[in-house]
């Protein structure tokens, strides 16, 4: 290879675009698309640096399959891994299918999809779980556990289900039990008799 295609192979390699760590600055979630801001600055021929352009409009990845989703909040400083991809990505992000590409870009900055929750070690996760799968808050004031032994953990300021409940192997447990307003505790009971005569419904 000679020194003028050596130089331009080096020019090309310098301007590829593969992957980034970004920084969220907004987040559309009709849309599910992110401003980013790149985090790794463009180093110049003459030596300095500068930021990369804030990236507008680039699809947010969440975990997703088989008709199910795992969605979560994002919000600005969130950071993120920037995947540049191979061509141009506007046709199948517009239409969904198969597309041929719409420009002949490759590997542009325009062409950037995020994925949320890659992090620098100033923002690692406290408490990073060992023993289990957890779905939980950073600060760990609510999570979904569940451990090797098969043991599931729910924590939080409150458990709200919205679906009957089906259970097996019975429940145990310390407090109160209310339902539709009657006491499992102090509920009062009408009828009452001596013997072996069953009472009455319970009252409020």
């Amino acid at each position: 290879m000679g020194a003028a295609a050596g130089a331009f192979a080096d020019e090309a390699s310098k301007r590829l675009r593969v992957a980034l760590p970004g920084v969220i600055v907004s987040f559309n979630p009709e849309a599910q698309t992110a401003t980013v801001q790149p985090l790794i600055r463009q180093v110049m021929i003459d030596g300095t640096t500068q930021n990369l352009p804030v990236l507008q409009d680039v699809p947010v990845a969440f975990p997703r399959g088989g008709g199910f989703v795992l969605t979560f909040p994002v919000s600005e400083g969130d950071e993120c891994q920037l995947v540049f991809n191979d061509r141009c990505i506007d046709g199948w992000w517009f239409s969904g299918n198969p597309s041929e590409p719409l420009d002949y870009r490759i590997h542009d900055l325009s062409d950037a999809t995020a994925q949320v929750g890659i992090s620098s070690q100033p923002k690692v996760i406290p408490g990073f779980e060992m023993g289990a799968v957890a779905l939980r808050k950073l600060d760990g004031s609510a999570y979904l556990k569940i451990d090797a032994a098969g043991v599931v953990r729910i924590g939080g300021t409150k458990l709200v289900v919205d679906c009957p409940i089906e259970y097996a192997g019975g429940i145990t447990g310390t407090g109160d039990v209310v339902a539709d307003g009657v006491s499992l505790e102090h509920h009062l009971t009408t009828g009452v008799q001596a013997g072996s005569s069953l009472s009455g419904e319970p009252e409020q």
